[in-house]
C-alpha cells in the first residue's frame, strides 16, 4: 500500500477541457462520504481514496484498513474543508473515493 500526501486538484478544473485520465475525467467518478466509500471499496469499484488528515482518527484507521485490505491507493488531504471544496460540496468531507475505470 502506497500512502501519498499532497494537495488535491481543484474541482473547478472539471470545467476545463480534458481527455481521458484528466482531472475533469477523474472527478466525474468521485463519490463523497464514509458510508459510500466503504460500500464501494467492498464492491471493488474504487481506484483511489482521499482521506482528510483532520478527520476523526477512528475513521482514518477504518478507511486505511479497508484500503489496505482491498488494495486501493489512499491519499491524504490536509483538511476536511479542502477535501469537501475540491469535491464540489459546501461542507467538509472526511473522505472521497474515485471509481475505477470500467474495462
Amino acid at each position: 500500500m502506497r500512502i501519498l500526501i499532497f494537495a488535491m486538484p481543484a474541482r473547478t478544473d472539471r470545467r476545463a477541457a480534458g481527455g481521458a485520465g484528466s482531472v475533469a475525467e477523474e472527478f466525474k467518478n468521485t463519490l463523497v462520504g464514509t458510508k459510500q466509500v466503504l460500500r464501494q471499496l467492498k464492491a471493488g469499484a474504487l481506484a483511489r481514496v482521499y482521506v482528510a488528515l483532520d478527520a476523526e482518527a477512528y475513521l482514518q484507521n477504518k478507511l486505511g484498513a479497508a484500503c489496505k485490505e482491498y488494495g486501493v491507493e489512499i491519499t491524504f488531504v490536509p483538511t476536511m474543508r479542502e477535501l469537501g471544496a475540491r469535491c464540489g460540496i459546501d461542507v467538509g468531507a472526511a473522505c472521497a473515493g474515485v471509481r475505477a475505470a470500467k474495462p
